[in-house]
């Protein structure tokens, strides 16, 4: 199942970030995803960037990790100011998930 992830991105002050870089790509390439109606498994694509709006909102289509054959996280980079943040994380089989309220790896 397709999982909106989504988030806002602001400094410690909670002022929005516009502009920053949010990267997304499994932690394990060639992927392959169990669509339960007996077809072949999909080939899953490894990465994807987006670039957060004037509020510092974000958002991506994901796969969930629940029906993946190889169990695997996504890791997410978040680039702004010369800096990058990185975080692995597990998406759930629901149709939306506010990104800080994703399990952590491990």
């Amino acid at each position: 199942m397709a999982c909106r992830v989504y988030g806002t991105l602001s400094d410690i002050q909670g002022n929005a970030i516009s502009g920053a870089g949010v990267s997304v790509s499994l932690t394990i390439r060639n992927q392959y995803y169990d669509s339960g109606d007996d077809v072949t498994k999909i080939l899953f694509p490894s990465s994807v960037s987006i670039t957060t709006d004037s509020n510092g909102y974000w958002e991506v289509n994901l796969l969930d990790n629940e029906n993946m054959v190889n169990p695997s996280y996504y890791k997410f980079e978040f680039t702004y100011d010369g800096e990058t943040y990185v975080w692995e994380k597990y998406i759930p089989d629901q149709t939306e998930a506010e990104f800080t309220t994703l399990s952590d790896m491990g």
